[in-house]
Order: C-alpha cells, then sequence, then structure tokens
C-alpha cells in the first residue's frame, strides 16, 4: 500500500511538489514486488498504444470508525483512495514499460480486510489490456 499523501511527496521549494525520499523508498520496493508477482507473465502482453483498465483493490484494516455513528460523524476513516492512484501508475508504468496515459478504465476500490493485525494494508492489481 502506498504512503499517505502527505509522506509520499515532498514541497520543491519553488511550490510544487516532488516524490519524498520515503515516496522513493516506497516505490522502489513496490517495483520489486510487481517484478516478481508479474515475471511469469508472457512477453508482448504489455503492448504500448493500447487501451488498458485498472483495477485497484486497497485494502485496510480498521476502516470503519469505532465511535460511528453515536460519537462519530462519518463511519469511515479519513483514508482518501484517489490519493494512492498516481503513485501506482507511475510504479505500474515503470515496471510494464507502459504509459499511464494508456490507461482508458480506472477502477480503485477501498475493502476492509479482516483477520489480519491493525495496520496491514495490502493492494491488489489487475492490468489488463481491453482490445
Amino acid at each position: 500500500m502506498p504512503l499517505s499523501v502527505n509522506r509520499m511527496y515532498s514541497s520543491n521549494g519553488f511550490g510544487g511538489k516532488t516524490l519524498s525520499t520515503a515516496g522513493k523508498a516506497w516505490k522502489a520496493r513496490a517495483k520489486v514486488s510487481l517484478v516478481k508477482q508479474w515475471v511469469s507473465v508472457p512477453k508482448g502482453v504489455f503492448v504500448d498504444n493500447t487501451p488498458y483498465e485498472l483495477h485497484l483493490v486497497l485494502r485496510f484494516t480498521g476502516m470503519v470508525n469505532k465511535g460511528w455513528p453515536k460519537r462519530s460523524k462519518r463511519r469511515y476513516k479519513k483514508k482518501d483512495i484517489s490519493n494512492y492512484v498516481k503513485l501506482l501508475e507511475d510504479t505500474i508504468s515503470e515496471v510494464t514499460g507502459i504509459d499511464d496515459s494508456q490507461t482508458t478504465r480506472l477502477i480503485v476500490e477501498k475493502v476492509e480486510m479482516s483477520g489480519f493485525p491493525p495496520g496491514t494494508p495490502c493492494v491488489q492489481i489487475l492490468y489488463r489490456p481491453l482490445e
């Protein structure tokens, strides 16, 4: 699971943002993990100039606020799933060699991952050509 956006990027001193040291370290670990998982993918599966679907399932433990609905206004803890997408897209792009502009369908889900210790998030990735 990517870092929070607050830890992912840092100010570059010119009014913009750049990938932080923690963000770079996470991205390097994610690339190694993806390469290991996709080592059996046949050559020619990832083809440039082809539309792709990227389906992300972000799994969190402890998603629901324990005090809801009586003591908490919100049912779910603040984890904005759209904040996680860009770093995952960039990482997948570097591993596959396919520019993330080729993603024409994006599906992102946030689900509770039960049965694991608190703070053990994970992400499932489905990346497939649409043609």
